[in-house]
């Protein structure tokens, strides 16, 4: 009996105890609730909605020249989508892939 109630606070406390956010690299954004988005490097770009959240998203490697050239965001069903969205360079043409989107936690 003792050990099944050890066991059952052991179980209870596990359930307690905050847990880390994982990111949801299939999030997506509507492309009509960005108010603005921009390189951040090479690898990240950070999409701000209109009510003020800010979200990052990381790059399939990295995209030479997206901070240089600017980038325009492919979506032709009006999502911003992680694994899904296209980024194409304004300049050279080139396309980079959005392969995660995560809200940036308020500081």
């Amino acid at each position: 009996m003792r050990r099944i109630r050890s066991a059952l606070l052991l179980l209870t406390l596990a359930a307690l105890m905050p847990t880390a956010a994982v990111a949801d690299p299939h999030a997506c954004l509507l492309l009509r609730d960005l108010k603005r988005f921009g390189a951040v490097d090479d690898e990240h770009i950070e999409l701000v909605r209109r009510n003020g959240t800010v979200w990052r998203g990381d790059l399939d490697g990295k995209c030479l020249g997206i901070s240089v050239e600017g980038f325009s965001i492919d979506s032709p069903d009006g999502e911003v989508c992680g694994g899904a969205a296209l980024l194409h360079l304004l300049r050279s043409g080139n396309v980079c892939r959005i392969m995660s989107i995560e809200p940036v936690p308020k500081s």
